[in-house]
């Protein structure tokens, strides 16, 4: 019997899974949705090659924005020595996506692997059988990487071996949990005719059962029902009262908030003498002052300044 404690915990843990996955998912959609048949086409390919060329140069400016804190973190933190901040620098960037303070950035590693894994699926002809397949192998490569990790003590031989390789490099699968994620949204646009014929009302009763279940009984799978069922029922609803204009004021504030919120984050705990300064309070005030940040660039002088759209999109 879950306690009233373990309960909520259980309850919250399934509701933050969903928002990482759902961003993946909700890129993979919104990408096949404007893909046209023939897959396989130049158009898609370039289009494809520019989103991979576009979160790569992200990826990459935001890191060097970064680097200050990453700097601070092997020479105050880790006191590392040169040499080896330099190889742990790049390892991370290469194959972690994050450095000190910096941590949200490995989704744009992740989302630029994905991208990848898209690009030769739609190359092929988006091929149901090398989708399915890549959607297996992904899920395995990022769940079989955890599983090993987390279990690196009582494992034997070449399984501690490997597993003490991977939490050297990669240090968790989540890099590689882009991809699934990403062409099941996919997937789910391309029969959004079909899965919209189920019902917006049997959706979400579908996403209720599987939530509620995933609560009192964590499973791997079941968490991705969870996330698709969810997925489903958003896509199947209108929302014709938000405006386009408004959907990109939003849009700049949440790449505001996203790329900028470890920064203030970082500052307040240095300013109050507790630095990282996890808590309550350090979550409020790196979070206002995100918003307040993001209200001051999505101003209608500043919203097409040409280093604002370099910065945010």
């Amino acid at each position: 019997m879950i306690g009233v404690v373990g309960w909520k915990k259980d309850l919250y843990d399934t509701v933050v899974a969903l928002s990482v996955p759902f961003f993946f998912t909700s890129t993979g959609y919104l990408v096949f949705g404007s893909l046209l048949v023939p897959y396989e086409c130049v158009f898609n390919q370039n289009k494809l090659k520019r989103q991979i060329n576009k979160f790569l140069k992200t990826y990459l400016l935001w890191s060097f924005i970064y680097l200050p804190l990453a700097i601070y973190g092997f020479v105050v933190v880790e006191k590392c020595g040169i040499v080896k901040a330099l190889v742990l620098y790049i390892r991370n960037i290469l194959l972690q996506g994050q450095n000190y303070f910096s941590y949200p950035l490995w989704y744009l590693l992740a989302a630029l692997y994905a991208s990848m894994a898209f690009y030769f699926v739609v190359k092929k002809g988006f091929p149901k059988k090398d989708v399915f397949l890549a959607i297996i192998v992904s899920f395995i490569a990022t769940k079989g990487t955890n599983f090993l990790i987390e279990s690196q003590d009582s494992l034997q031989g070449t399984l501690k071996t490997a597993a003490f390789l991977l939490q050297k490099t990669i240090a968790d699968g989540r890099v590689f949990s882009g991809i699934y994620a990403m062409l099941i949204g996919a997937l789910i646009r391309k029969y959004k005719e079909k899965i919209d014929l189920i019902g917006k009302q049997y959706l979400i009763l579908c996403f209720i059962v599987l939530f509620t279940t995933d609560v009192f009984f964590d499973n791997t799978f079941l968490r991705v029902a969870v996330c698709v069922s969810f997925f489903c029922w958003i896509q199947s609803l209108k929302f014709k009262f938000v405006k386009a204009e408004c959907g990109l004021y939003l849009r700049r504030l949440s790449a505001v908030l996203f790329y900028t919120h470890m920064i203030f984050f970082f500052i307040f705990g240095m300013l109050v003498g507790k630095e990282p300064a996890y808590g309550l309070t350090g979550f409020i005030v790196s979070l206002v002052a995100a918003i307040v940040f993001g209200i001051f660039v999505n101003r209608e002088k500043k919203i097409n300044n040409g280093i604002i759209r370099f910065l945010f999109g």
